[in-house]
């Protein structure tokens, strides 16, 4: 059956594809389809079941139920989490095309700027105001008291980064926390694609009183090892950006 059909008999079944305004023109036609995301890539990948909220790093492909469990994380009993995440939903799907029971996509019955045939400046202007009015009332909210009482030992904040529509927010907010952690701090990332940005490599190589320790994964479980074509030599590209990383780090030996 056709994707469309799936969402037809009932109507109960909302399906939203988002469309980054950057893939227009000669470019969208040109751009293969696994290429496209260089032009900006969104992943919204949450899961709500009522108050109990789980966030990924994965998409539903069998590799990642078997052999990569860990990029799945679960809030239970987090309504003001989960009330957050299903907004986010909602607004995104609101610019977002919608797919008919014809296989057919249109855009938003309160949202009329296509987002790779119209106006691109539009279409950007009005997305952001939509998500940066979700994002000011929850900007200085203080956190949520934990029930039961007691002293909790981690805290959770939701960021949005949409940068094509001008969102930027765990940008931001990552900068601040590798530039201005506390004297003697260590710091752990981790990441499955070394690819820090220039900025976030200055930023991490200017800070002389805090410890870092990277944990990047090997070339073999990349998800293109192994793969035929010019995908094969991506991990060889992540392995290259983290030798040229490295090179920077060797003049500041004690990081």
């Amino acid at each position: 059956t056709g994707s469309g059909e799936a969402v037809e008999p009932s109507g109960q079944v909302q399906v939203a594809l988002y469309h980054s305004p950057r893939l227009r023109g000669l470019v969208r036609w040109l751009l293969p389809a696994r290429w496209n995301e260089t032009l900006g890539l969104t992943h919204l990948k949450v899961y709500l079941f009522d108050d109990t909220l789980i966030l990924s790093g994965a998409n539903l492909s069998d590799q990642y139920f078997r052999n990569r469990q860990d990029r799945y994380v679960v809030f239970h009993d987090c309504p003001h989490l989960a009330d957050y995440f299903a907004h986010v939903v909602q607004t995104v799907s609101s610019f977002s095309l919608q797919l008919q029971g014809d296989d057919s996509v249109t855009v938003h019955p309160g949202f009329n700027i296509h987002p790779f045939k119209g106006d691109r400046r539009a279409f950007v202007s009005a997305a952001n105001k939509q998500l940066s009015e979700l994002i000011k009332p929850n900007r200085d909210t203080p956190p949520t008291p934990r029930k039961g009482g007691g002293s909790a030992d981690t805290w959770v904040f939701p960021l949005l980064q949409m940068a094509p529509l001008g969102i930027t927010q765990d940008q931001e907010v990552t900068e601040h926390l590798l530039a201005h952690a506390p004297p003697r701090s260590r710091l752990r990332l981790a990441t499955g694609y070394f690819n820090l940005t220039e900025r976030y490599s200055d930023v991490i190589l200017s800070n002389k009183s805090s410890c870092f320790d990277l944990l990047v994964a090997s070339p073999k479980v990349n998800g293109f090892y192994g793969a035929e074509g010019i995908s094969s030599v991506i991990p060889t590209v992540y392995t290259l950006l983290l030798r040229q990383f490295f090179a920077r780090v060797w003049p500041s030996h004690n990081h």
